[in-house]
């Protein structure tokens, strides 16, 4: 006590450090939980952008060679699931190869699927009036999957 002169000299610089690291800390506390609250932020908005991803949307229709093609499609667990229904306008016809064109607003071509294993639709009289296919591609590109817009089909004989 005597180098310092007085306690109160020990007492005030004991009182200048404490409050020091009463401050460092209390800032940390408060830097802790924002980076919390926006990491938080950041979850709730990413798990509500894949909840609207997930929700089914519907591209229109396509015609080519007298054939009506529907296309509906989700994104889920990183998988494009699509539904795809074609309506024979005429007489029905056969495919050796299906190809779905997605496109953005631009018409820019973001990606093929190449459809297999379709199944013909037949009405009461076993007379075939279109195909149908459930199928997924594997898609993890949350980005390019909003920019779909829409669609068209190429058909091989």
């Amino acid at each position: 006590m005597t180098k310092l002169g007085s306690d109160y000299s020990i007492s005030r610089e004991l009182s200048k450090n404490f409050a020091a690291g009463a401050v460092v800390i209390v800032i940390s506390i408060m830097m802790a939980l924002v980076f919390e609250w926006k990491d938080n932020v950041k979850k709730r908005e990413i798990n509500f952008i894949k909840a609207a991803l997930e929700e089914p949307i519907s591209l229109g229709k396509s015609i080519i060679h007298d054939v009506e093609f529907t296309l509906k499609m989700k994104l889920e667990n990183e998988n494009l699931q699509y539904i795809l229904i074609g309506k024979f306008l005429s007489d029905p016809s056969t495919f050796d190869e299906i190809t779905i064109e997605l496109f953005d607003k631009d018409g820019f071509n973001i990606a093929e699927i190449y459809v297999y294993d379709w199944s013909m639709i037949i009405d009461r009289t076993n007379k075939p009036i279109g195909i149908e296919k459930n199928g997924y591609f594997e898609w993890d590109d949350y980005e390019s999957y909003q920019q779909i817009k829409s669609f068209r089909m190429k058909v091989s004989y």
